[in-house]
């Protein structure tokens, strides 16, 4: 939790309170030649944590660190027997995620969920058109867009669609401005996020997105879905954890 004070003219000063996520970077366990989860604790995740609200406290928005409000610690479980996970066509929101805004999920038809939901980025200003499909029908026109406008070429050469999880690190190496965090759904009725790729350092394009599947579907990746979380951890989402899509 951190508060700072706000000088109301009159003689008077109000308290201002926010909650900030701060996070660490993904750590792989194995059976064999790992640290002890104890070690990454100590040696590495805690300062982490410390150097990131040390980063806030520097940064000269009078914020100051009052306390701990909560914590989490993951694990996610992969097994190398299953397909790779890759994203496609439109899944729908859990019922969950629809209560609070922060999820932009576009309803295409095609195999590059992925591609829209980085493009979507850049149409915060459009919320009437942001989440529409036709928005992105040209999407040659729209890189021109984005270049024009934002100063980026983005380069989604080399990709193939759907775009799997490893292919992700591709798209990051065309785009040296670009950072792009994964995150996963525990279970569709609690909607409780995991991360399945965090990077260590957010660039200036900075992208949050939700991979979604069918829960009755297979493993064949059809139905998987890419989304763009815009406030995953905002204010007006904190109970929920996170948002849904505009309009």
């Amino acid at each position: 939790m951190y508060y700072k004070t706000q000088n109301l003219g009159d003689g008077t000063f109000s308290r201002i309170e926010d909650q900030k996520l701060l996070k660490s970077r993904q750590y792989v366990f194995t059976t064999a030649g790992s640290p002890k989860i104890t070690q990454v604790l100590q040696n590495t995740l805690y300062p982490e944590i410390m150097e990131a609200n040390e980063r806030i406290l520097l940064a000269g928005s009078q914020w100051r660190f009052e306390q701990v409000v909560w914590g989490e610690l993951i694990f996610n479980t992969f097994d190398i027997t299953r397909c790779g996970l890759s994203g496609s066509s439109y899944i729908p929101l859990p019922e969950k995620l629809k209560n609070c805004k922060g999820i932009i999920n576009i309803n295409n038809e095609d195999n590059k969920c992925f591609v829209y939901s980085i493009l979507s980025y850049f149409y915060k200003e459009d919320r009437h058109k942001r989440h529409l499909i036709s928005t992105y029908r040209d999407i040659d026109a729209v890189l021109a867009y984005i270049d024009a406008l934002f100063g980026i070429k983005l380069n989604f050469s080399g990709l193939q669609f759907p775009v799997s999880l490893h292919q992700v690190h591709k798209f990051e190496k065309n785009n040296p401005r670009v950072s792009v965090n994964i995150f996963g759904l525990i279970n569709t009725t609690s909607c409780r996020l995991y991360p399945l790729k965090n990077v260590d350092q957010e660039k200036e394009f900075h992208f949050d997105l939700l991979y979604l599947k069918c829960c009755n579907d297979t493993d064949d990746g059809d139905d998987d879905d890419d989304d763009d979380v815009d406030n995953i951890y905002s204010d007006e989402c904190e109970n929920e954890e996170a948002g849904e899509s505009d309009n």
